[in-house]
């Protein structure tokens, strides 16, 4: 039970890390939305591009696994940088909002 002074507000409850990565987010702070697009970038040119480009360049040993795995992190990685991007430009267009409304 709650008691009166003490109210749960769900509008104050935090992102889970997994929705962020996984689908982005409509209200992320401007850190959240930057580390996004940070992780985005980072699985792109890190793990999803260099697995993709070493495995597909060595036709003698190519493995069709690890290409698919590295298209799939690429992909992922552009996801979220397309996320952490669309993120950025609604928090300066929401903060653009407030301002005029003031």
């Amino acid at each position: 039970m709650q008691s009166k002074g003490e109210r749960h507000d769900e509008s104050d409850s935090k992102i889970p890390l997994d929705h962020i990565l996984f689908k982005g987010g409509t209200n992320l702070t401007m850190f959240q939305s930057v580390g996004l697009l940070s992780i985005g970038l980072a699985f792109i040119l890190f793990i999803g591009l260099p697995i993709f480009l070493w495995q597909w360049w060595r036709p003698e040993q190519r493995n069709i696994q690890a290409i698919v795995a590295g298209a799939t992190m690429t992909l992922w990685g552009v996801m979220m940088v397309g996320n952490g991007i669309a993120a950025i430009l609604r928090h300066k267009k929401r903060k653009r909002l407030l301002r005029a409304e003031s």
